[in-house]
């Protein structure tokens, strides 16, 4: 009986992990998925001419205003009841996250204005 020499146990991870990702479908739902080291997916987002806090709170309500722009399936008018963005065009604006803390997330009203409640700066 011959014996096989042993797989050093680092080349037997690598060969599992190509395995296991030739085996995922590619989504773009898997590219935006938080990553182990610390980076977040990008929340859809609506894009404005400025972006202004419009209450007191280290989590506010904000205010999108002026030729403002939906993506990601955003919709553009109506209540809103999910995470999203509200991104300023100007250089050195405030963009911010918004959530829904207890009730709907805001409102919009494309192309005028988008309100967030329970928004946040985002540190990019």
């Amino acid at each position: 009986m011959s014996r096989r020499p042993a797989m050093p146990g680092a080349v037997v991870l690598v060969a599992v992990g190509a395995a296991a990702m030739a085996l995922m479908p590619a989504s773009p739902g898997i590219a935006a998925a938080p990553t182990a080291i610390g980076h977040s997916r990008r929340a859809p987002a609506y894009t404005c001419d400025r972006v202004d806090r419009t209450g007191p709170g280290s989590v506010a309500p904000y205010t999108g205003s002026g030729n403002c722009q939906a993506s990601g399936g955003l919709p553009q008018h109506g209540p809103l009841f999910d995470e999203f963005d509200i991104l300023d065009r100007r250089s050195g604006g405030q963009s911010v996250r918004c959530s829904t803390g207890s009730g709907f997330s805001g409102y919009a009203d494309l192309p005028d204005s988008v309100d967030g409640n329970y928004c946040s700066p985002i540190n990019d």
